[in-house]
């Protein structure tokens, strides 16, 4: 640390003595007098949002303990004036450096797309995301990635329910990979329509495989919804078809959202008793019941999915038996 603050002080020195000797001399004859000993106009603006130079410095504020770490704001009591922010920064775009007047939508745009979408994915990824939504609310961010997006209570309700969901998850220990980020952007984006969402997408440049599915399975939320309303709850293998095929991310954000207890169940019962069901027979081992290969080998296999997770068998030898007595007439004469 100590190396790195004398190197950056060496830098700031070789920089002024260049700026010196680059300047001529009746410039050198103004510091101190019009000019600050850096350079810099002593005088202020002339709208006085720029105070006069002060070459007494800031005051070291009271109960400032030289050596420490307690570093005190001297201007504390000071109230701003003005604060620039995504809403509003082109009302104030004359206060801005000369890059952004240069720029500004082009400049803005240029935060949008895909840096824009890896600096939320990185917001999300934090460990209280909630809490770094709601400030990006507060500083008024969320407008400026999507103006579709709004922090009602509802969706920090939601977002508090993800935070829940993902804890009870993590407890599970499972040894499951997931990205609870995924989660969280589900609820945040929960409240726009698919083909705003798609939009949505696209400004963010979410192009890669990887994005699409997150999108593409996003618009069966509520046909999955719908399907676990309905579902007898004694077909476990209906309920493992309706959601093997989605990841564990879309499902933990279906469960968070669902306001129904019954859904909840199923979902949780996926994952704790059907979720990573296999049979223990595999296609080598049908072939050498004498079984040809062909599409006999998948209506074998899904049947005994099927009847392994209905509990209608559990070791292999009962699967052999029922392999037998299901399909049998299906083996290849010898």
């Amino acid at each position: 640390m100590i190396k790195t603050t004398l190197a950056a002080l060496c830098v700031g020195l070789l920089s002024a003595a260049s700026a010196l000797a680059a300047v001529s001399p009746e410039e050198a004859a103004r510091l101190g007098k019009d000019l600050t000993p850096m350079g810099a106009e002593m005088a202020g603006n002339a709208d006085g949002s720029i105070p006069p130079w002060n070459p007494e410095g800031t005051p070291i504020p009271e109960g400032f303990v030289p050596g420490s770490d307690n570093y005190i704001n001297p201007y504390a009591d000071e109230t701003p004036i003005y604060t620039i922010d995504g809403s509003n920064w082109q009302e104030y775009k004359d206060f801005l450096t000369p890059e952004l007047r240069g720029g500004d939508e082009a400049y803005l745009k240029d935060l949008s797309g895909r840096r824009l979408f890896l600096e939320l994915k990185l917001i999300l990824m934090e460990q209280e995301p909630v809490r770094a939504i709601e400030r990006m609310h507060e500083l008024k961010i969320l407008q400026t990635i999507s103006p579709e997006i709004h922090l009602t209570d509802g969706l920090l309700d939601l977002l508090h329910e993800i935070k829940g969901v993902l804890s009870w998850f993590n407890l599970l220990y499972l040894d499951e990979p997931y990205d609870p980020w995924k989660v969280y952007w589900y609820g945040l984006t929960s409240s726009l329509n698919f083909a705003t969402l798609q939009h949505f997408g696209e400004r963010l440049q979410m192009v890669d495989i990887e994005s699409q599915r997150m999108i593409a399975q996003r618009q069966h939320v509520n046909a999955v919804l719908d399907r676990l309303y309905r579902i007898n709850g004694n077909d476990h293998y209906d309920l493992y078809t309706l959601l093997s095929q989605y990841d564990t991310e879309i499902l933990l954000y279906i469960l968070a959202r669902a306001n129904n207890e019954r859904i909840k169940k199923w979902i949780s019962h996926y994952f704790t008793k059907l979720k990573g069901t296999k049979t223990l027979l595999k296609g080598r081992d049908l072939k050498n019941m004498g079984f040809k290969p062909g599409p006999v080998y998948k209506d074998i296999l899904d049947s005994l999915l099927e009847a392994r997770l209905n509990n209608a068998i559990s070791t292999k030898r009962d699967e052999i038996r029922y392999v037998k007595d299901r399909f049998g007439d299906r083996l290849s004469p010898l």
